[in-house]
């Protein structure tokens, strides 16, 4: 068993039990906001950030649970817990973002000016987090079984940071995938572009901008924390979990309920005032005609 090793503990310090609970706390209250913002607008394409905030509230209740145990005792059951949960929380999370991008395509119906087809988006990024998933999962798994100086142990690592990679090029690529959408839309002149005025798609993309810039500053971080592996400075320093991962994912729950993406507003020609439309079904705005590429 690798916590009876005499050289080789769970942790490389004390957990704190306070950290722990703040971030559990923070996440069962911005996790139960997004339960009611969910079924209130039955926006089920937000059920990835609900499953991303469940994950965080286990993980850091497990981490609780080793912070209430003696240092150096630690149990398996919660550190695994609490490893794996943090590590795949913004797995889901990201699979809404995904989401939200191929319904302003289509309110917009500006298909044209994407360089992945709407119907696409979500497949092909949800496929490559979920690569990204089990790799690091699989990794996470090999380095909990095995003591840290053991050649599985450095295989999970190696695996791991692997994972983290293709999760961090696939969230860079998604970002790029909206701005490019994004710069091509705002470029359109001035009588294409009065189309789509009132839809309010800028604000939207921004939404997603700088919540996916959130996980990008927690992926950096996570390749960082596991390319120096244990007995490197980051990974041997509670604060830097906190500060770079718990604090960037709370940021983006607590965002996307500020900025919930249930709602677009559009007003049709000659219409005396703005109508709000769901963004639920992943169909045409009535306002905005096929928006072609200039020839």
């Amino acid at each position: 068993m690798v916590d009876n090793e005499p050289d080789y503990h769970l942790y490389a310090y004390d957990p704190t039990l306070l950290g722990a609970s703040i971030f559990c706390a923070l996440f069962a209250l911005t996790s139960a906001f997004h339960v009611y913002q969910l079924v209130q607008n039955r926006t089920w394409f937000m059920i990835g950030f609900l499953l991303g905030g469940l994950f965080e509230i286990v993980g850091y209740a497990a981490r609780s649970t080793s912070a209430t145990q003696k240092q150096n005792e630690w149990s398996m059951g919660p550190y695994v817990v609490q490893s794996m949960c943090l590590l795949v929380a913004p797995s889901f999370a990201a699979a809404s973002m995904y989401s939200i991008l191929g319904r302003i395509i289509a309110l917009t119906n500006a298909e044209a000016y994407s360089i992945i087809k709407k119907r696409w988006i979500t497949v092909f990024f949800v496929f490559s987090d979920v690569f990204a998933f089990l790799m690091t999962a699989v990794g996470g798994g090999l380095m909990a079984s095995e003591s840290a100086t053991s050649y599985g142990s450095q295989i999970g690592r190696h695996t791991i940071v692997g994972g983290l990679i293709i999760q961090l090029a696939t969230y860079c690529f998604f970002v790029a995938v909206a701005a490019t959408f994004y710069q091509r839309m705002d470029a359109l002149p001035p009588v294409k572009k009065q189309r789509h005025s009132q839809i309010h798609w800028q604000h939207h993309l921004r939404t997603i901008f700088l919540a996916s810039s959130f996980f990008i500053l927690r992926s950096i971080f996570r390749i960082i924390e596991y390319a120096q592996g244990y007995g490197g400075y980051v990974f041997d320093h509670e604060a830097f979990l906190y500060v770079f991962d718990a604090t960037p994912m709370a940021l983006a729950m607590l965002y996307m309920n500020w900025q919930y993406p249930h709602l677009s507003k559009t007003r049709a020609p000659g219409a005396p005032r703005a109508t709000w439309y769901r963004m639920v079904a992943r169909e045409r705005s009535p306002t905005a005609p096929p928006t072609n590429p200039p020839s």
